[in-house]
């Protein structure tokens, strides 16, 4: 919560808060929010800059969210300890589906987008073309480990 997205002050022009990751990590949130135009506050850092929070402090916000049956948007990612510990709760966070990751997008966000904190928006949030959904992450070490243990169970 911040001056920003305080509705009681500003009701005809409030904004949500949204966390997003820490400077270095590749989100796309910034281009999302902007170019989709949803209200929600692109300054998501804890001091009102766009550095974002890390981990530990997305964790310990989505803890406090739960505890206090509070609405929270932020990045996350799947499959991961935290995400897997609300499944099936009325806390379980919600998927929001962005444009799907395309190669046009992909480069244009290679092209376009700088997501370093110290670069002004327009560098930040790219062309529209650059607003997509992030691109999918292998799980083979996830595999390779599995079907290690399940060829090497132990005792035989």
């Amino acid at each position: 919560y911040t001056d920003a997205n305080n509705c009681t002050k500003w009701p005809t022009n409030c904004t949500g808060h949204v966390a997003n990751y820490p400077c270095g990590w590749t989100s796309g949130m910034e281009s999302n929010i902007f170019h989709f135009k949803m209200a929600l506050d692109p300054n998501n850092g804890p001091d009102g800059s766009p550095s974002g929070y890390t981990s530990t402090q997305l964790t310990e916000m989505w803890h406090a969210a739960n505890a206090t049956k509070s609405n929270l948007i932020m990045m996350w990612w799947t499959p991961e300890p935290l995400y897997q510990s609300y499944l099936g709760t009325d806390t379980e966070m919600q998927h929001v589906l962005m444009n799907p990751y395309t190669l046009e997008c992909a480069k244009a966000k290679e092209q376009y987008l700088e997501e370093s904190c110290d670069q002004p928006l327009e560098k930040r949030v790219g062309p529209p073309e650059a607003s997509c959904a992030n691109p999918s992450e292998s799980l083979s070490k996830l595999t390779t480990g599995s079907l290690y243990d399940f060829l090497h169970p132990e005792g035989i």
